[in-house]
């Protein structure tokens, strides 16, 4: 999941995220720091998800731009839950 902002994408070589796991939403307790993300069965929500799925918001990612194919981009995940990742992630340490 891409939380690098929209207006640092054209400039960036390296674009900043963290994993979203569909595998983790399983485990019980849940794992700490993870948030998560809309979905539906049919993929009919902005995130395109039809599994329950986590943002792992301690699981850091770094993807190169020349790396992203185009049909591997999937949905959207909405600003009020991007916002609260990102506030997750500025409690958490370096």
């Amino acid at each position: 999941m891409i939380l690098t902002p929209n207006d640092e994408i054209d400039v960036s070589d390296d674009l900043f995220g963290v994993v979203a796991s569909n595998t983790a939403a399983n485990l019980k307790p849940r794992p700490p720091f993870c948030v998560e993300l809309p979905y539906h069965p049919s993929g009919r929500v902005f995130t395109k998800l039809r599994k329950p799925t986590l943002a792992m918001c301690g699981w850091i990612a770094s993807v190169k731009m020349g790396d992203i194919e185009t049909q591997n981009i999937g949905g959207l995940v909405p600003p009020a839950i991007v916002e609260r990742i990102l506030k997750i992630r500025a409690m958490m340490p370096l």
